[in-house]
């Protein structure tokens, strides 16, 4: 992290701009347009045992103690939920339970099983959580183009015959020689 902030990596990935949004009148007319998505999650994600591994460094629990406490939270959290109660999880956010239904006139006429609609869980992050993401900076980790994953915007631009410019800055170091491969 740079100055006490994360960074945040994204690839930019090309989508076909449709054809009603396409101006005849621009200057140039790109067949698609380019847009930022989270880095795939298989750059990290952690399993119940790595997150409990986490959790317990710097502590005297063990792992076993962090997933049993785990385990029976989850259990009474989850009734917890499905009965209307908000949970807080730490500093982290809370949970809550939403859903919709179809209206009717007549009491009579409400029927559960067909009316309800869209149940799910939201969660609200904290202040905490949305005070790091405020102050996260974003990084271009490269383009991704019909499947062909660019490692950064030079490799990009030097694969198409591009010169550099535009709206996108490149993180120092995103020089690198080359141009995508396949995945």
């Amino acid at each position: 992290s740079r100055s006490g902030c994360t960074l945040l990596p994204f690839r930019l990935h090309a989508a076909p701009v449709p054809a009603a949004r396409c101006s005849r009148s621009s200057y140039t007319l790109l067949p698609f347009q380019l847009h930022a998505a989270p880095v795939p999650a298989s750059k990290g994600a952690l399993d119940a045992d790595e997150t409990a591994a986490m959790a317990v460094a710097d502590t005297t629990l063990s792992k076993g103690e962090y997933k049993h406490a785990m385990e029976v939270t989850s259990e009474k959290l989850i009734a917890l939920l499905l009965s209307g109660v908000t949970i807080t999880i730490g500093d982290l956010g809370k949970l809550r339970l939403s859903f919709g239904s179809k209206g009717v006139a007549n009491l009579e006429d409400f029927d559960t099983a067909s009316m309800i609609r869209n149940p799910k869980f939201i969660f609200t992050p904290s202040k905490t959580m949305k005070a790091a993401l405020a102050s996260a900076q974003f990084e271009v980790e490269g383009v991704v183009e019909d499947g062909i994953k660019y490692g950064s915007i030079a490799s990009y631009r030097k694969v198409k015959g591009q010169t550099s410019g535009g709206g996108t800055t490149e993180e120092p170091g995103g020089e690198e020689e080359g141009g995508g491969s396949m995945g």
